[in-house]
């Protein structure tokens, strides 16, 4: 469940920083229009919640758990049968975004022999972690802990061990934000273009013959890049068409999801986990305890 406070809604006045609230929120409404418009999309893609990442790399008691932190938020699905894994990320007052495309191939090309043909090269049909930053900042560190989940998810999920090697990582090209604030909006956004089409995606994503600025110019027909001006207002507009299908149901307390009757499908799971990225307590996730805010 997220719950939408007024302190909440105003992060999407111009000039504020987007909270996780809000961010969880979109995620959970573009996945809703997802299964709805495009189910085949939505059917082969996890969408993290924007706690998953600081989970998966702090420190419990002294020690760096990683996996063991995270084993859990995925107990009832099956990461490598899915195509698209969306990962939002929030570092250092920065958000960002990782999305690994086709962990169902890793299963697929693995031999009796241990190799995996072809999963060298950089193709659209290859497993990939990209990272979308609107600052065009490097993430350099983000990479090994993904690897490294995936390694312990496959093994402890599959039966079944992968090398690092296998799943390449690129910083993929993305509109850039003009400003220090948009970072939350550009990664909403981009979570919302790419599943619209994401086989549109992914080749130009990966092209290297093409000019650079021929791949851009695509790729910003792809982003939508006239929507990013008028985001913030949308997402405003989506919230309070939700906050009146609520109230003219009769319900006292505003929750964006999940309300049946806003015709919102409610996540259950590790999916929806902790609502509160900023957290003075760590609890886990899987098992639906409630995050104290720190904001």
């Amino acid at each position: 469940t997220v719950v939408i406070t007024e302190d909440d809604f105003s992060r999407l006045d111009d000039g504020e920083f987007l909270n996780d609230t809000i961010i969880d929120f979109y995620l959970k409404y573009i996945q809703d229009r997802l299964q709805r418009a495009h189910p085949e999309i939505a059917s082969s893609t996890y969408i993290f919640n924007t706690f998953f990442y600081k989970r998966l790399t702090q420190r419990i008691n002294g020690v760096k758990g990683a996996f063991d932190n995270v084993k859990k938020w995925t107990a009832k699905v099956d990461l490598f049968s899915m195509k698209y894994v969306i990962i939002p990320i929030h570092e250092r007052a920065h958000w960002y975004l990782a999305v690994i495309v086709n962990l169902c191939e890793l299963g697929k090309a693995k031999s009796a022999s241990g190799a995996e043909s072809g999963l060298s090269r950089l193709t659209c049909s290859r497993p990939v972690i990209f990272i979308f930053d609107s600052l065009k900042l490097r993430h350099n560190t983000v990479f090994r802990p993904l690897r490294d989940y995936l390694v312990a998810e496959a093994e402890d999920k599959r039966g079944i061990k992968i090398e690092r090697d296998h799943i390449k990582s690129k910083y993929g090209y993305a509109p850039a934000q003009p400003n220090y604030c948009d970072c939350g909006v550009y990664v909403a956004h981009y979570v919302e273009a790419f599943l619209s089409k994401p086989e549109a995606f992914l080749p130009l994503l990966v092209d290297t013959q093409n000019s650079k600025k021929a791949v851009e110019q695509q790729l910003n027909r792809l982003w939508e890049i006239d929507q990013l001006g008028s985001k913030r207002e949308h997402m405003q507009k989506v919230i309070l068409e939700l906050k009146k299908e609520v109230h003219s149901a009769g319900v006292d307390k505003y929750e964006a999801l999940p309300m049946s009757d806003t015709g919102i499908v409610e996540l259950m799971g590790p999916q929806v986990g902790p609502t509160h990225a900023e957290t003075s307590e760590v609890m886990d996730a899987s098992e639906g305890h409630v995050l104290s805010d720190s904001d």
